[in-house]
């Protein structure tokens, strides 16, 4: 057997149709053996053995309970029989070039990790080379820039004794145990700047969920105490990169405490009858542009837009295109501004973006959350009279 394609499957039959076809494209390009292996998570659903195709072999393992992403994914490395090994999550896409690839450029390295795109933008870019994330330095003194297990192919010699016999209780940081393990055992990681892997985002990751994320890599660091390969310096800096993402989580959760606080005020005043779009047109907006395209930058758009305000366009980090026809730039794109500014974020996250509107030549810049707190004075100021 060539290759063996390991894929956890837990809610996500409605997955294995896709998965199987992509992986017998991929399999066309290479002219080899490939395996495809689906460890099921949930005992609950299993899944049928009558899955076949003529171009691939497909195992299936059901298991008994419920083992988590590294369990099941250590139970589907036990089982496989390839040579080479790819990960990938139930949902992931590849290329049909994807096993030819990344086979070509392995080289004499153990593992080689391919260029991808995070929710459909290209990750790796001249201000983080892909090359300078896959070393040792980096995973270890400032974090896992491998975005998922799918953008590597690795030589199964190369995946240590270490990360299959010490499982995380955790979801979430599997991946990076795994390449830190490898990397201090000397392995060699090589870099293929081919776009072949599109990772997707969405609640189900658990990459998403931060407290498991954060549970996970502090069990990751925990493990590694013990791991002989893994020095003083090593452990130092990922005990510094736990203690980092410790304090990213509870700002991150006070943010959205803020954001959610800020939206039971602006509904409390809608089902009142007040709405913030009857501030804008008694300061006589004709047209503004949004700084924010998340959940308030799309809502209070549309309020505007219902009223005749108009709405330039949207600044965001994230220049994905926008389904309502708001043109949307980044904030390294603007040049000079002249329509009137809504932030959409909570005032403490949103000083630096004042201050860069104001260089742009913005003159009027308004927070959502001073306009919430002036539409309630005004309600609290009518009751008295």
């Amino acid at each position: 057997m060539d290759v063996s394609v390991i894929v956890p499957i837990y809610h996500g039959i409605k997955y294995i149709e896709q998965m199987i076809k992509q992986i017998e494209r991929a399999a066309e390009e290479t002219g080899g053996e490939v395996e495809l292996l689906f460890v099921n998570d949930d005992p609950k659903e299993p899944i049928p053995d009558s899955l076949f195709s003529d171009k691939i072999v497909i195992r299936i393992y059901n298991s008994e309970c419920n083992r988590g992403i590294h369990g099941a994914r250590v139970k589907g490395f036990s089982l496989s029989a390839g040579t080479y090994i790819v990960f990938l999550d139930q949902d992931d896409k590849i290329a049909p070039s994807y096993l030819k690839s990344q086979m070509d450029k392995l080289g004499d390295a153990d593992a080689v990790v391919c260029q991808m795109a995070d929710d459909n933008k290209v990750f790796y870019n001249e201000n983080r080379r892909l090359k300078d994330c896959i070393c040792k330095e980096t995973m270890t003194q400032t974090g896992n820039f491998i975005v998922s297990p799918g953008q590597v192919l690795l030589k199964r010699e190369a995946v240590p004794f270490f990360w299959t016999s010490n499982l995380l209780s955790y979801n979430g940081a599997d991946d990076w145990f795994l390449w830190i393990c490898m990397m201090c055992e000397g392995r060699v990681f090589q870099a293929n700047e081919e776009l072949l892997f599109w990772h997707m985002k969405h609640e189900e990751n658990a990459s998403s969920n931060s407290l498991s994320m954060l549970s996970s890599i502090s069990e990751v660091y925990e493990k590694l105490t013990s791991n002989p390969h893994c020095a003083g310096r090593e452990l130092e800096g990922i005990h510094k990169i736990v203690k980092d993402h410790a304090v990213r989580f509870i700002k991150e959760r006070d943010k959205f405490l803020d954001m959610y606080v800020l939206a039971d005020r602006w509904m409390t005043l809608l089902e009142r009858g007040i709405a913030v779009s009857e501030y804008f047109i008694r300061e006589g907006l004709s047209c503004a542009a949004i700084y924010g395209r998340g959940r308030f930058g799309v809502r209070i758009a549309k309020e505007l837009m219902e009223n005749g305000i108009d709405i330039c366009y949207f600044i965001d980090k994230s220049k994905e295109t926008s389904s309502d026809g708001i043109a949307v730039t980044a904030p390294w794109e603007l040049k000079e501004i002249k329509e009137p500014v809504i932030i959409t974020l909570v005032k403490e996250e949103a000083e630096e973006v004042f201050c860069m509107l104001k260089e742009k030549g913005a003159e009027q810049i308004y927070f959502i959350e001073d306009v919430i707190k002036k539409l309630e004075k005004e309600e609290r100021e009518k009751k008295i009279e």
